[in-house]
């Protein structure tokens, strides 16, 4: 599954920034101290000596008129019926959260609703209106995708989750104004901290069951608080809070079952 928010992976860029909070992300590099900050992205296609057009996602699920890219972390395309694709051959890569791929078109696909991306290609995806923005592209032509992620010192940082909201800056409460019902329920919660000795806090509640009704993103800061955190984040919670040691699942995720998590 696709992440629905930032991943980078050993400078690897696989999912991009999502909207609104799901614009937070953590990050680290060989520190391995944490970095919180908020990412946004810009993605741009352009087709032979063409305009720049605006690509609306990476990895991810083609949505409505949306024009897409698909690198071969993702392994697949896959989208509504009616999505065409483009195939574009640039032999080996890897790419970063500031880069640009350059390619030809190998082949241009009916609609169709899934296709496997191979080594040494990456695919451009179109649905509906999106697909205007594809028309007339014909094997042999050149395709330049370029990404920008801003949020992070991509000198410095090399691997990155998102989550979010921040819960914590310098000892402060970071949280959402005004408040929303995601914020003021209890739910199970998954948090990343650090404090000012530079130790990194790992904190899992349990919720949605009679021996834990869960926490607040209020109440989750103010436990990292508490426990000496400076700097904390939310992460995703839910059926997706877990912790694990050598093994062992330390807690009682709220579904009772471990839940499958891409990141």
């Amino acid at each position: 599954g696709d992440p629905s928010n930032l991943m980078v992976r050993g400078g690897e860029l696989l999912s991009h920034p999502g909207l609104g909070r799901r614009g937070f992300a953590v990050g680290w590099g060989d520190s391995g101290l944490p970095v919180m900050a908020a990412a946004t992205w810009e993605a741009t296609i352009r087709m032979n000596d063409g305009p720049s057009r605006a690509l609306q996602s990476l990895n991810a699920r083609v949505g409505e008129n949306e024009v897409t890219l698909h690198t071969e972390a993702a392994g697949f395309v896959y989208g509504p019926p009616g999505t065409q694709v483009v195939r574009v051959s640039c032999g080996a890569y890897r790419l970063g959260a500031v880069g640009t791929l350059r390619g030809r078109v190998v082949d241009v696909s009916e609609p169709v609703a899934r296709r496997p991306v191979h080594p040494g290609e990456f695919l451009v995806a179109a649905h509906g209106k999106g697909r205007d923005a594809l028309q007339g592209l014909k094997p042999g032509d050149r395709v330049e995708v370029s990404v920008r992620v801003t949020g992070f010192d991509w000198e410095r940082v090399h691997h990155v989750m998102g989550g979010g909201p921040v819960l914590l800056r310098e000892g402060r409460l970071q949280l959402p104004e005004p408040p929303d019902s995601f914020s003021t329920t209890r739910h199970p919660r998954t948090a990343l901290g650090r404090d000012a000795a530079g130790a990194v806090w790992f904190i899992v509640v349990d919720g949605r069951q009679s021996m834990s009704v869960g926490a607040s993103l209020a109440e989750l800061a103010a436990m990292a608080r508490d426990w000496g955190c400076v700097d904390a984040i939310n992460l995703d919670g839910g059926g997706s809070s877990a912790m694990h040691l050598m093994g062992l699942t330390l807690n009682r995720p709220s579904s009772g079952v471990e839940r499958p998590v891409a990141n």
